[in-house]
């Protein structure tokens, strides 16, 4: 029996991660969401299909459980401080991420970034 390969989407409350968390429960892949508000998706369509662990990826006992078992994470997240420090809190939260997915076995990590300062 093939053991079905469990995914992480964080952002899913987001646009780009709600749309691909239907597009993963459409293919029927087995998903799981980190969320800081379960409430924030509870009206999605997909809702119901996914498994919801609440909580802060800034939280390493958080994301250590939303982990557990996970064969591919993706990683939506962008901090919401645009401060001075913004750079180094985008920089800390992914390095965060990657080594609780290396101590969880994640086999693949998929990043999306796209914000950078206007030049």
């Amino acid at each position: 029996m093939i053991t079905p390969r469990k995914i992480l989407v964080t952002g899913a409350s987001g646009y780009v991660g709600g749309r691909l968390v239907r597009t993963l429960v459409d293919e029927k892949f087995d998903v799981r969401i980190l969320v800081r508000d379960r409430n924030k998706v509870k009206g999605q369509s997909w809702a119901s299909s996914v498994e919801i662990s609440e909580g802060s990826a800034e939280n390493r006992i958080d994301l250590d459980a939303a982990l557990v078992g996970i064969h591919t994470a993706y990683y939506l997240l962008h901090s919401i401080n645009l401060g001075p420090n913004f750079h180094d809190i985008e920089a800390q939260m992914a390095r965060d991420f990657a080594q609780a997915a290396e101590a969880a076995g994640v086999s693949q990590i998929v990043y999306l970034g796209g914000i950078a300062n206007d030049v």
